[in-house]
């Protein structure tokens, strides 16, 4: 090769460098990554590698959940974290749940202290404290070992995963992250069961003939898991630049905003585009404004929610319903999903590289109450990974173009009752802030 002046040379030279470095890097990346991750979108196999994961714990178990009931599939989570409290190896089994959602009665409580888990409540109503009957603990987060960490919208009953007392309810996605987040994320279980929400479970006279029925089938979910084959998840793990976990403070009341400040500095630095999937569609007002700014930098977004026929919440459909208006008019794809089952999914999309996953609402209630997490990856393939599965969802939608497009999924009588709603919000506007 023949060059016609230093100038060139030099340039020639360093393509070749950069070209080399980005390739070491990547190199390295795939070699040495400390984070690596991937979807649990199967119910039945989101079930089992929770269930195998936290037997397999060695040195300790936490869970945050909003919601554990004392149906089938709850009682194997409960079972799981008994024998591993019972194995005596010096493994610390730490458990706080919403108490005013999670149906849960003393007898397995008493069952749990007897097992040597530390079992608290968030949330206990309180008359002389009257900021704890203002936030709800609406995690649903598994950690293992500071290592791993489940997180996403899937609580601990049969509504979500499947049994043989019932059907499951919702569609679901959960997210499986090994490395950092992990240490992070046990650290805010600490927190949560050391702020000023957190109650110490009081010990009550309970039903002889309940708790000796379900001390029974504790044991025999034991006994089926001490015989049960261990797994190897971690073939399921593929590396990612970075995952970071986020949650917000709760040593005080209202809390702070750490989670709201990440995904609005995410939303506000999009170039391309944004995708948000919420059961609950009803952004509060720094996050429509950021949408409204994105748009006017040319950033494509899409919105997929609940149509008001699939929600369990009409009052939150109907405020969906008068905000249609402000999307289309501002050039926003808006689908609403029509599936068998109710949408759950809680996640982020920007640039096709940015997820942000976990238990967090796009309504008022995530960003002004309840306690919260999130996990931020940045990576481009777990970004093209999780678009084919919102793809996937979006073909169970009806996609909205006129503001009076009619869902053709929608039953008569329910367009009557989710208009009187939206009367209703019109009238108190105040309302849609407590939604």
């Amino acid at each position: 090769m023949v060059y016609h002046n230093l100038s060139t040379f030099v340039f020639y030279i360093k393509m070749k460098s950069n070209f080399f470095t980005f390739f070491l890097l990547f190199s390295c990346h795939i070699l040495f990554s400390n984070d690596s991750i991937t979807m649990l979108a199967d119910e039945k196999t989101a079930l089992e590698c929770k269930l195998d994961l936290m037997l397999q714990a060695k040195e300790s178990l936490s869970l945050s959940y909003y919601a554990i009931n004392e149906d089938e599939v709850g009682l194997k989570y409960a079972a799981a974290a008994c024998l591993k409290a019972d194995q005596d190896q010096g493994l610390r089994v730490k458990i706080i749940i919403e108490k005013s959602r999670s149906k849960v009665t003393q007898n397995l409580i008493r069952l749990f202290k007897e097992y040597g888990i530390d079992i608290h409540y968030y949330n206990s109503y309180h008359t002389g404290k009257v900021y704890k009957n203002f936030s709800w603990l609406h995690d649903k987060l598994l950690v293992i070992d500071s290592s791993y960490v489940v997180l996403g919208g899937r609580n601990l009953n049969d509504k979500y995963y499947p049994s043989s007392e019932r059907r499951t309810e919702l569609v679901d996605i959960e997210t499986l992250i090994k490395g950092t987040p992990g240490a992070t994320a046990q650290r805010y279980i600490h927190h949560l069961l050391n702020s000023r929400f957190a109650n110490i479970t009081a010990h009550r006279k309970t039903d002889s003939i309940q708790y000796y029925h379900l001390k029974q089938i504790i044991a025999s979910n034991i006994e089926s898991f001490k015989n049960s084959p261990k797994r190897n998840w971690d073939s399921l793990l593929l590396p990612v630049n970075e995952a970071i976990f986020v949650n917000d403070n709760y040593r005080k009341w209202p809390k702070s905003k750490r989670i709201a400040n990440t995904i609005l500095s995410t939303l506000q630095q999009a170039n391309k585009s944004i995708i948000a999937v919420s059961p609950y569609l009803i952004p509060p007002i720094p996050f429509m404004k950021a949408l409204k700014a994105a748009r006017k930098r040319g950033v494509k977004i899409t919105l997929i929610s609940n149509s008001p026929q699939v929600s369990d919440a009409k009052l939150i459909a109907a405020a969906y319903m008068n905000d249609r208006r402000k999307y289309l008019k501002r050039g926003i794809k808006v689908f609403e999903y029509n599936g068998e089952k109710m949408l759950h999914d809680k996640l982020f999309l920007v640039d096709d590289s940015i997820a942000i996953v976990g238990s967090y609402n796009f309504d008022n209630i995530s960003y002004r109450m309840n306690s919260e997490n999130i996990a931020k990856i940045t990576d481009s393939v777990f970004g093209t990974s999780l678009k084919a599965h919102i793809h996937s969802r979006i073909m169970d939608c009806f996609e909205v173009k006129k503001v009076k497009d009619k869902n053709p999924y929608n039953d008569a009588d329910l367009a009557r009752n989710t208009k009187w709603n939206q009367i209703l919000l019109r009238i108190f506007p105040f309302i849609r802030r407590f939604l």
